[in-house]
């Protein structure tokens, strides 16, 4: 089960602060994930904030048999906005999807909600643990495709810029005596 590896923190139980570590295979790459798991507590908003500042991804769980958990998400996610950088990877998670006949939030008005943001959704149970591992290897695999396209644009840019270094351009007067133009542009 995904939860029996997670390396727990020695300390995380006495701040408050759930903090885990898992290391997942994604694509023949190591994708080290850090966990903190605030439960929502307002005392850890600070944290919080300070977490999307340097945050790659967010996992952003409600309790879909619970209207106001799923109503709270606001202020989640316009803490997010606030303070993390544009590019972060941000996954709204439904949790006990074992509990249908208790749902208080339609799974439509989740999927809209995670539209609306450019998040994606997904549906797990943690006390059942389905779709828990999928969660957390979509947004780490998210992050590596994200990765990987920044460094192919970087690439893609040196190279440009490179090919333009590599033309040689004599400054030398010709040979002949002539004296010659010199065409210079800015882009």
């Amino acid at each position: 089960m995904f939860e029996k590896d997670i390396q727990s923190s020695e300390n995380s139980k006495e701040e408050g602060i759930d903090f885990k570590m898992k290391t997942l295979l994604i694509g023949g790459v190591r994708a080290r994930i850090q966990i903190w798991d605030t439960a929502g507590q307002e005392r850890f908003d600070t944290v919080t904030a300070q977490y999307f500042r340097r945050a790659q991804g967010v996992i952003l769980v409600y309790d879909i048999t619970n209207e106001a958990s799923f109503r709270n998400l606001y202020k989640w996610i316009n803490m997010m906005h606030a303070n993390a950088p544009d590019n972060m990877e941000v996954l709204l998670v439904g949790n006990k999807s074992d509990a249908e006949a208790q749902r208080a939030v339609s799974k439509e008005e989740a999927e809209n909600l995670a539209k609306s943001h450019s998040m994606d959704y997904i549906e797990v149970s943690a006390h059942q643990g389905n779709n828990i591992y999928q969660a957390f290897s979509k947004l780490a695999e998210t992050v590596l495709r994200r990765e990987q396209q920044l460094r192919n644009e970087r690439v893609n840019s040196l190279q440009r810029t490179n090919g333009a270094a590599n033309e040689t351009v004599s400054l030398d007067t010709p040979e002949d005596g002539r004296s010659s133009e010199c065409r210079c542009f800015s882009s």
